[in-house]
C-alpha cells in the first residue's frame, strides 16, 4: 500500500527512538492529500450516479470522455484512476485529482449547467472536455508537457471554456499563459473567433524557446506580420543553417530570408546566392559585422577559374584565423559560427595549405634544388609558414618540414 510505504519512509523510528515531529508532519501531510483525493473520488461517484440525470442522447459523448480518461490512467501500465507521471508523489496525486475527479465533476456540470440548454451546446462542451484529455495525454507520450504543467493548463481551459461559451475571444489569456498551456488549449478551442491570433501566439512563444526550430517550423507563417523578425532571430541564432535555407530562392522559407532588410540577414542570403559561396563561407562572421565585404574577398577568388590568387586567399585566411582565435581567448570567450565544421574556417584553411602548399612541395621531395622545390611557399611570410606546418602536420614529409621551418626561422 502507498500509505505504508510512505509510513515506512517518514514515520519509522529513528535509532530506536521516537519519529520527529518532521516525520510526523511529512506523514500527516501525505494521509491530509489522499483523503482529500479519496472525497473527490467519491464526490464524482456519488454525483455521477445518484444525482445527475444524463439523457440517452448524450450517454454516448460522456462516455467518450470516460474513455480518455481510461486511455491516460492506463499511460502508466495500471488502471487505478492514478496517474504516475513524475518523480514527486505530490504532484501525481495533484495530476490524478484534475483527470479523473475534477474532470468527471466538469464533465457532470455540463449537464447541470443552467446556462447550458441546447442539446447541441452540451455535447459542443463535452467535445472540449474529450479533446482536452486527447491533448494531455499526447504531450505527455510525446513529452512536450511536465506532469508540474497539468494544473495550470487545466486551470486555464475551465477558464476559456466559460470564455468560449460565452463567444468571448481567448486569445487574450493565451497571450499571457506560458507555452504548453497556450498550445494545448489553443488546439482545444479550435472554433473560437481568437483562435487565428492565439495560433500565432503560441508560435512564437515557440520561437522563442527553440530558435534553432524556426527556419524548420516556419513555414505555414512565412506570410504573417513576426516573420521577418523572426528570420533575423534564426539568422542571430545559427546563420549556417540560414545560409543552407537562403541557397533556395523559390522555397517559401528562401522568399521570406531574401525579402528580409535586415544587415545581417541580407549579407548571408547574398553569401549563399554568390559564385563559389564555400569559399566565403569561412569569413562569415566578419561579414555578418561587415568588418570586410564579399566584393573584398572576391579579389582573390576571381570567378573560381581565373583570378583566383591562392596566396592572397590563404594569407587572408590566416588573417582571419587569428582575429576569430583571438575573440576565443579570454576574456571574450567568443567562439565564431564560421571557425569549425565541414567549409568552416580551420578546415579550409588545412585544406588550402595542403592544396597550395604542403603537396608541391612534397611533391618535388627528390628535387636537390631547394630553390625549385621550396618555391610553393616563397610568398609566404613567418607567420604564414607556421599555419602552414601547423595546419598540414599530418601530411608534410618530414624533408619538406625541416625545409619550411628553417625558412620561418630565418
Amino acid at each position: 500500500m502507498l500509505t505504508e510505504r510512505i509510513k515506512q519512509q517518514h514515520f519509522a523510528p529513528v535509532n530506536g527512538k521516537k519519529a520527529t515531529s518532521l516525520s510526523i508532519n511529512l506523514f500527516m501531510k501525505y494521509i491530509f492529500l489522499w483523503v482529500c483525493l479519496f472525497s473527490f473520488r467519491f464526490m464524482a461517484w456519488s454525483q455521477d450516479r445518484d444525482t445527475v440525470n444524463i439523457p440517452v442522447n448524450r450517454l454516448y459523448f460522456h462516455d467518450k470522455v470516460i474513455t480518455e480518461q481510461n486511455s491516460i490512467d492506463l499511460t502508466d501500465g495500471k488502471a487505478d484512476n492514478f496517474l504516475h507521471t513524475s518523480a514527486s508523489e505530490e504532484i501525481d496525486i495533484k495530476v490524478s485529482d484534475i483527470l479523473f475527479n475534477k474532470v468527471t465533476l466538469l464533465r457532470l456540470s455540463v449537464e447541470t449547467n443552467k446556462d447550458i440548454e441546447k442539446n447541441n451546446d452540451k455535447i459542443r462542451q463535452l467535445s472540449y472536455i474529450e479533446t482536452f484529455l486527447k491533448q494531455i495525454r499526447q504531450s505527455l507520450k510525446e513529452r512536450l508537457i511536465n506532469a508540474h504543467d497539468i494544473p495550470d493548463v487545466y486551470a486555464t481551459f475551465v477558464k476559456l471554456m466559460e470564455w468560449n461559451r460565452k463567444g468571448e475571444d481567448i486569445s487574450d489569456e493565451i497571450k499571457s499563459v506560458s507555452y504548453p498551456v497556450a498550445k494545448i488549449n489553443t488546439a482545444v478551442f479550435f472554433d473560437n473567433k481568437g483562435f487565428a491570433n492565439s495560433r500565432n501566439l503560441v508560435y512564437l512563444k515557440y520561437a522563442a524557446l527553440h530558435p534553432d526550430q524556426i527556419l524548420k517550423s516556419i513555414r505555414p507563417y512565412v506570410n504573417e506580420s513576426y516573420a521577418d523578425s523572426l528570420i533575423v532571430l534564426a539568422c542571430k541564432y545559427n546563420p549556417v543553417q540560414l545560409y543552407s535555407y537562403a541557397q533556395s530562392k523559390t522555397s517559401p522559407e528562401g522568399k521570406l530570408i531574401h525579402r528580409s532588410e535586415n544587415g545581417m540577414v541580407k549579407a548571408v542570403s547574398k553569401l549563399s546566392q554568390t559564385s563559389n559561396a564555400l569559399l566565403y563561407f569561412p569569413f562569415l562572421d566578419n561579414l555578418l559585422t561587415e568588418k570586410i565585404t564579399i566584393d573584398s574577398i572576391r579579389q582573390f577568388v576571381g570567378d573560381g577559374e581565373n583570378g583566383y590568387d591562392s596566396v592572397g586567399y590563404f594569407r587572408l585566411l590566416v588573417k582571419t584565423e587569428i582575429e576569430y582565435f583571438m575573440r576565443m581567448a579570454p576574456p571574450l570567450r567568443d567562439t565564431p559560427i564560421a571557425m569549425f565544421g565541414v567549409n568552416g574556417l580551420r578546415e579550409t584553411l588545412r585544406a588550402k595549405a595542403i592544396q597550395h602548399f604542403i603537396t608541391p612541395i612534397n611533391t618535388l621531395h627528390d628535387v636537390n634544388n631547394l630553390n625549385v622545390r621550396m618555391k610553393a611557399i616563397d610568398p609566404l611570410s613567418p607567420v604564414e609558414l607556421y599555419y602552414m606546418l601547423v595546419m598540414g602536420e599530418n601530411d608534410i614529409y618530414t624533408s619538406s618540414y625541416k625545409h619550411s621551418f628553417n625558412r620561418m626561422m630565418q
